[in-house]
Order: structure tokens, then sequence, then C-alpha cells
């Protein structure tokens, strides 16, 4: 994965390349074959300490079960401690992790209860045999709590005939 880091003002801007992976110092898991890490990214300041935290999609991790990782910003890039991961196997998070459920190709950053954190969107849009499914986890203010977690299909929102319809492919935010 590819991450720019942008510092100074609009005339003089600075441009740092460096490269993120999941064998990045500080960075929760393994690369692994097939595992997508970097499918889909988020920015936002989940812990308010003027650092842009990451959030890394990973929908093949562990056969397609599907993971969200977040590495703290900090002043020197990004934090080598702290780190967190969320998938359906985390406690509290609604659902169990299932072979091909893809947890995690689209990922969105926003305060959808208006308390001044960022909460975060995750689609799962093979959950349930490509029905598909979007989880929601509250902002804490230093990341996200599980509690009250939710995970809603489109039957659950009133739709019917949905068969196949991947909700929770795309995100934006």
């Amino acid at each position: 994965m590819l991450t720019l880091s942008l510092s100074g003002s609009r005339a003089s801007t600075t441009v740092a390349r460096s490269t993120l992976t999941r064998d990045s110092r500080g960075v929760r898991g393994t690369s692994k074959k097939n595992d997508e890490f970097g499918t889909a990214v988020a920015l936002g300041d989940l812990d308010a300490d003027g650092h842009a935290d990451l959030l890394v999609g990973a929908p093949g991790e562990d056969k397609g079960e599907g993971r969200v990782t977040v590495v703290h910003g900090g002043a020197n890039g990004y934090r080598t401690t702290g780190g967190l991961v969320y998938d359906q196997d985390t406690k509290g998070v609604p659902g169990k992790a299932e072979k091909a459920d893809h947890f995690g190709p689209s990922i969105a950053l926003l305060d959808h209860d208006g308390d001044g954190h960022l909460d975060l969107s995750v689609g799962a849009p093979d959950e349930n045999g490509a029905d598909g499914a979007l989880t929601l986890l509250r902002g804490s203010g230093s990341s996200f709590t599980t509690k009250g977690a939710r995970t809603d299909t489109l039957k659950d929102l009133g739709h019917v005939g949905t068969r196949d319809a991947g909700f929770g492919e795309v995100l934006r935010g």
C-alpha cells in the first residue's frame, strides 16, 4: 500500500512517500497472499490528537472473512503502538466471520450520531450469500466501541427481493 504524507502550507507542500503493509512495524497482523490489504482506506482523527489515523480494509483476510486495521497517526508519520483490528469475530461486533463474507472492501468515516466522534461503517458485500451487509461501529473518542454496534442488511431496512445485491460493496463518506 502506498501512503503519502503531506506537510507545509499551500505554497510549499512537501510530499514524503512510504509503503505500509501488514508487515510494517506496529501494524497489526501479518501480510498473506490474497489478504487484499489496502482495498479500502479512510483517514480521520479518531483520537483527537491532531494527527490523521489510517483505516485499512483487507476483505481477503483469512480466506475472505475480512478485517479492518486501524493505524494511529503520529508526529513522525504513524505510531508503531496501539494499532487495532476489527472483524466479525471482534467481541461485540454482530455476526460471525465466515469464509467469503469479505468484510472491509469499503469503509467510511462519518459522525452518524452527531456526538463529535467519527463512526466507522464497514461493508461486507458477500455476507449471507452475496446479499451483503453494512456494519456500524460508533466512535469513542480514542477509536471505536462495539457497544451498540449494529449490522444491517437491505432486508433489515425493509427492502425485499435483494438476493445477491452486494449491499455494502461501495460506501461514500
